[in-house]
């Protein structure tokens, strides 16, 4: 027995050995890196680690705070294409008016985002092919565009957005100068200048560190700058809490580039279309007919039937108002012979099935299915908060705009930065800026910070 004691406690001693040595070694991993860098990147999805990826190549040490928080997500429907303008077609207009294609694409893209900057947009556009290019050379993934459809690529990597980040991942991984895995940065030091001089992070231990970098890219994820829109419909969706410091003054990125909203279409809006789940498809105008043929309720049970009618026949902005209004989210049942021709739809052929794919007390769904016999056909109608239409206050190369026009080395990218969209967003169009305001602004940053 006394051996036993023994052996147990050589375990549990090798055991804690173990970790303190692992928690020595993270700890020397921060401790060992350099107390400078050309640039820290801040953001793990595609935006960062383009510009990550572009400023290394260009010579610049580039530290980058990888924190899954600081991932754009981008949702299939609107992120499996790219959008660009056929090269051929840039060629046969040279010098003249945009030629019939690339002129109807500009057209559509203005039609579903009215506000856009179109001189930005255009010029995203003219440089999408090159940008692919750039990144089939650095990554081997192919980015092929369909001969039928000159303006759009349907990549199988732009439908698998985890192979896209993992090959991302790999060209960048050795060229980096630091990886802070689970870092957040928390404060961004600007000199009364207006200059960029530091940034303090937190490692994933939850310490605290300050580097020195004349150059910071924001690229992390959605919503920074709308809290107080995300708390109210989706917590999880919440802005982070990153400060700057400019000149003794400190308050989040969003709210010190405030002023400056009149520069922004939209700064403070997030697209939030309609979707029908299981199926997963923005619900559009043309769609309306049919959800017009169901009966809805809400989650307890309540039918709610005339004011969805009245609200979808305002139109989609008084549907999605009605359907926030409900906390979020509703059921729309399609009883059988109810033309509803909307695919994918749950069906329920009893109360059990009802019970197992519903939160509504039994009680109210026995109601329910005594004034409309089954079977049902189910689906959930709530808005998703997809893309952050506006942000920190950034120009045509993506630096960040202070009281005095541009902060030099200071950018934001992705759905931190608000200065391309207006009220919408046109499929494929956010992963176009995703990648090329990406290089654009690492070749920025690193010309920048190594001069």
């Amino acid at each position: 027995m006394k051996g036993r004691y023994i052996l147990t406690g050589l375990l549990l001693l090798l055991l804690f050995t173990a970790a303190v040595s692992q928690t020595l070694h993270d700890e020397d991993i921060v401790e060992d890196l350099p107390s400078s860098f050309d640039i820290v990147v801040a953001g793990s999805g595609l935006p960062a680690l383009t510009a990550a990826l572009q400023a290394s190549l260009l010579g610049a040490e580039v530290m980058l705070l990888n924190h899954q928080d600081l991932r754009d997500e981008f949702f299939p429907p609107l992120g499996g294409r790219f959008v660009a303008f056929a090269p051929e077609e840039e060629e046969e207009g040279e010098g003249e008016e945009l030629p019939e294609g690339n002129r109807q694409l500009l057209y559509s893209i203005m039609e579903a985002s009215p506000g856009i900057q179109t001189a930005l947009l255009a010029d995203l556009l003219l440089e999408g092919r090159d940008t692919l290019e750039w990144l089939s050379r650095e990554t081997g993934l192919s980015f092929p565009f369909d001969p039928e459809d000159p303006h759009h690529s349907y990549a199988p990597p732009f439908r698998n957005p985890e192979a896209l980040l993992t090959g991302m991942e790999g060209a960048l991984a050795p060229r980096l100068a630091a990886e802070i895995p689970g870092g957040k940065p928390l404060e961004i030091n600007v000199s009364a200048a207006g200059q960029v001089e530091g940034v303090r992070y937190q490692d994933a231990s939850g310490r605290e560190h300050t580097v020195t970098t004349r150059s910071v890219i924001l690229a992390p994820g959605g919503y920074l700058g709308h809290r107080d829109f995300m708390e109210a419909h989706s917590l999880e969706a919440a802005s982070l809490p990153l400060k700057v410091r400019e000149a003794g003054i400190s308050g989040t990125a969003y709210e010190l580039t405030r002023p400056f909203r009149v520069l922004l279409a939209n700064p403070e809006r997030v697209y939030m279309p309609l979707f029908l789940y299981p199926r997963e498809v923005p619900i559009r105008e043309g769609d309306f007919v049919n959800l017009s043929q169901g009966d809805w309720f809400t989650g307890q049970g309540e039918e709610v039937t005339s004011e969805a009618v009245e609200a979808l026949t305002a139109g989609e902005d008084a549907l999605q108002k009605f359907v926030l209004s409900r906390q979020g989210e509703l059921l729309l049942v399609y009883p059988e012979g109810r033309e509803w021709e909307l695919p994918g739809l749950v069906y329920a052929g009893s109360i059990r099935d009802l019970v197992e794919i519903t939160d509504i007390p039994q009680d109210r769904l026995e109601e329910i299915a005594a004034r409309r016999p089954l079977p049902y056909y189910i689906g959930w109608v709530a808005p998703v908060p997809l893309y952050s239409l506006g942000g920190i206050a950034t120009d045509a190369r993506g630096r960040v705009l202070g009281a005095t026009g541009a902060l030099p080395g200071f950018y934001a990218l992705g759905e931190a930065a608000g200065g391309l969209h207006g009220q919408g967003v046109y499929p494929g169009l956010p992963l176009t800026e995703a990648l090329v305001m990406g290089r654009r602004v690492g070749r920025e940053a690193a010309l920048y910070s190594r001069r």
